[in-house]
């Protein structure tokens, strides 16, 4: 014979508890969606967010971020997009937004962000007010991205353009 349950199991209960896991997982789900939607919007920032680094002459920081924080945000939504095999949810109806056509589309645009960068460290050489610790940078981050340049090369032109500058305050 079964001993008697402390707790008679009904249906009633079952269903109770099969319903409060469906909440659970849409939770889940809204939660993930969220995350992905989150992280999406940083990356479609990164663009702007590095132009607005090169324009203070924060060049470490642009590069930092194009190389580095935009590749890590990437696999992020990668890992929660295949988490939530969010294709077939866009497939389903369930999103709104076809997340991997975008982070595809927002890569493409990240491939120009270093040449981008390597200029603006150029473009700096003749700024007015380019810090010291700024022109290191410049220089630095020119180098990194510009493999066939050399420093001595890069060293000449940076002194040329400051003495353009200061011809241009003397005249």
């Amino acid at each position: 014979a079964n001993p008697p349950s402390a707790e008679p199991t009904t249906s009633s209960s079952r269903g109770a508890a099969l319903g409060a896991g469906i909440d659970s997982l849409a939770e889940e789900e809204s939660d993930r969606g969220y995350r992905v939607g989150l992280r999406v919007m940083s990356l479609l920032e990164v663009p702007e967010t590095v132009r607005g680094h090169l324009g203070a002459h924060e060049f470490v920081q642009a590069t930092r971020l194009a190389l580095v924080d935009a590749v890590a945000t990437r696999y992020e939504i990668n890992e929660l997009l295949q988490r939530g095999d969010a294709e077939e949810d866009a497939k389903a109806g369930h999103s709104e937004f076809d997340f991997v056509s975008l982070v595809q589309q927002q890569t493409l645009a990240f491939k120009g962000l270093p040449a981008q960068i390597a200029a603006s460290c150029l473009d700096a050489f003749s700024a007015v007010r380019l810090e010291p610790a700024s022109a290191a940078e410049s220089f630095v981050v020119h180098l990194l991205f510009e493999k066939n340049v050399q420093p001595l090369s890069l060293l000449r032109l940076f002194l040329e353009r400051r003495a353009e500058l200061l011809r241009g305050f003397a005249g």
